[in-house]
């Protein structure tokens, strides 16, 4: 697996495509065209250097992971969403362990789900320290 930056135009577009994909078997998930989910992301105040594609070996881009990094030493992930044809191959785990290229904090910020409920341990990589 390989992680690039969302660094283009085109790249924000795909990490759409990826979204809609990821998440369209969800309970109640509403479709939204590109603009509107812009909008619903704040796109506006986002930092793409905290947005990343995972691309893997014969299915191309697969997966993303949209970040926010407001915190001075933890990293959250926002949203992180697997092809379902790729699933099962350690994709989400993987980028959650990964430190951010563009993260001022780099290598030492930990990432941390906002979604993982308290009961329950975060995937794998999430929580350690990346070093």
């Amino acid at each position: 697996m390989r992680l690039r930056a969302c660094a283009t135009e085109a790249d924000g577009v795909r990490v759409h495509e990826l979204y809609q994909r990821s998440f369209a078997q969800r309970f109640d998930f509403q479709p939204r065209p590109y603009l509107l989910w812009l909008d619903d992301t704040d796109a506006a105040g986002l930092d793409w250097s905290l947005v990343w594609i995972a691309e893997t070996d014969g299915l191309g881009d697969a997966g993303f992971l949209l970040a926010r990094d407001d915190r001075e030493a933890m990293g959250w992930i926002r949203s992180i969403g697997v092809l379902r044809e790729a699933r099962g191959r350690v994709l989400g785990g993987s980028s959650c362990g990964t430190p951010s290229p563009g993260s001022p904090r780099g290598a030492g910020t930990r990432w941390a789900s906002a979604s993982t409920p308290p009961t329950r341990r975060a995937p794998r990589g999430c929580t350690a320290a990346t070093a």
